[in-house]
């Protein structure tokens, strides 16, 4: 009897210590021994089924947080996708002349441009929404091959400023839009615009000058009357326009030099007006050249006119305009199929139009794509059923047209 006590007393100790690690499935003749390990047995049970439905909720709440998680970062992904394809969608045909060191660069592409009046479409690099002096000089130096553009944020002036420029590490750049000397390298540049940007020969003192018109055809033979300007400055660093005075008008090579030494073309008057004349047919580049009291050339920015001169027999087009903004822009719908609806659009005709562009979106005020680009004023646009808009403009030579105003369209 004393031994079988102490066995249960012995067997009452392990079930008490291992209550927590295993469940209890032994029975004895003793009651007490028997409702112990039953209790211990019961409470493990349960506190193992709590453990396993408690870790079951926290897997699945962790499975719902991860898909949760997984939905968000994919809407981002694909809002971020979207905002960049919109982005990228911009562009500007600017007129791009770069110098560096009082020549006009030649770009080392296979045709070896000479970057004077040069058209340049320039897209949204950096895709920040807009098309800037940054997108210009990037897309150029890329598109012709110049050696690397970089820049780096200044402490000083809480921006970004231009370090390398041509594969030169300089600081010495400037630009000019549209004849206006630029605040930053995210200034604003749109279709249409002239950008110089150049490397002065001596520090931040070359006279930036300009022509008026900054482009022109003629015939041959027949005078051209131009205007070289500059700018000087009043007490509060506003910009004056002023005339190059007794200026030499002379022709820049296809390697970018100004000729100086073969006598000029013209020189300008007080006023700083002059006429060019030209014998041959062809297309020349004219920049300024001076000298000072003592003898030595003005390091005058190399900026140019083009001058396209065509056979004094030919009869020379005014130029065109842009076209004017489509006008009466309609829509019919109807069915091609269970999923599927026929769009035929149509408009009014512009004149001086060469073909029309068709943009759609679902989005009234973004997200714009080209679908169709045509020489008609009728389109039929085959899309899944839903809701539209779409606005079209008229496209020439000169330029493109103002959108017409968004229509919607249903799709139903």
């Amino acid at each position: 009897m004393i031994k079988l006590k102490r066995l249960v007393a012995m067997l009452l100790v392990m079930a008490v210590a291992f209550t927590y690690a295993v469940p209890v499935n032994v029975s004895f003749t003793a009651d007490t021994l028997i409702a112990t390990a039953s209790s211990a047995a019961s409470s493990n049970a349960s506190e193992n089924a709590s453990a396993v439905a408690t870790t079951t909720a926290a897997s699945a709440e962790a499975t719902t947080a991860a898909s949760a998680e997984a939905t968000t970062t994919a809407a981002t992904a694909t809002t971020a996708a979207t905002a960049t394809t919109e982005a990228n969608a911009l562009s500007a045909l600017v007129t791009v002349t770069f110098a560096n060191a009082g020549q006009v660069v030649v770009g080392k592409d296979d045709a070896k441009t000479l970057l004077a009046a040069e058209e340049v479409s320039v897209n949204d690099v950096d895709n920040d929404g807009k098309i800037t002096a940054y997108d210009v000089f990037k897309v150029t130096d890329s598109a012709y091959s110049l050696g690397g553009f970089e820049t780096e944020y200044n402490t000083n002036f809480k921006s970004y400023s231009i370090v390398k420029l041509f594969g030169v590490s300089t600081q010495n750049v400037c630009y000019y839009i549209n004849n206006m000397s630029a605040w930053s390298i995210y200034d604003t540049v749109k279709d249409g615009d002239s950008f110089v940007g150049y490397i002065q020969k001596s520090d931040y003192i070359d006279p930036y000058v300009f022509f008026t018109p900054q482009s022109l055809t003629v015939k041959a033979n027949e005078e051209a009357d131009v205007e070289v300007s500059t700018y000087t400055y009043d007490a509060s660093y506003n910009a004056i326009k002023a005339p190059v005075a007794d200026a030499d008008l002379v022709d820049v090579d296809k390697d970018g030099v100004l000729i100086t030494g073969i006598g000029a073309r013209a020189k300008t008057d007080a006023s700083g007006n002059a006429k060019l004349t030209f014998v041959n047919a062809g297309t020349y580049y004219i920049a300024a050249f001076a000298l000072d009291a003592s003898g030595n050339a003005i390091n005058y920015v190399p900026n140019v006119i083009k001058v396209d001169v065509v056979d004094d027999t030919e009869v020379i087009a005014p130029a065109p305009k842009k076209p004017a903004k489509v006008t009466g822009v309609k829509a019919k719908v109807s069915k091609k199929n269970k999923t599927k609806r026929n769009i035929k659009l149509s408009w009014k005709a512009v004149k001086n139009a060469s073909s029309y562009q068709v943009y759609v979106s679902t989005k009234k005020a973004k997200g714009f794509k080209l679908a169709k680009s045509l020489s008609k004023k009728t389109v039929t646009l085959t899309k899944k059923k839903g809701t539209y808009y779409v606005k079209v403009r008229a496209v020439n030579s000169a330029g493109k047209g103002s959108y017409s105003k968004v229509l919607k369209v249903k799709a139903k």
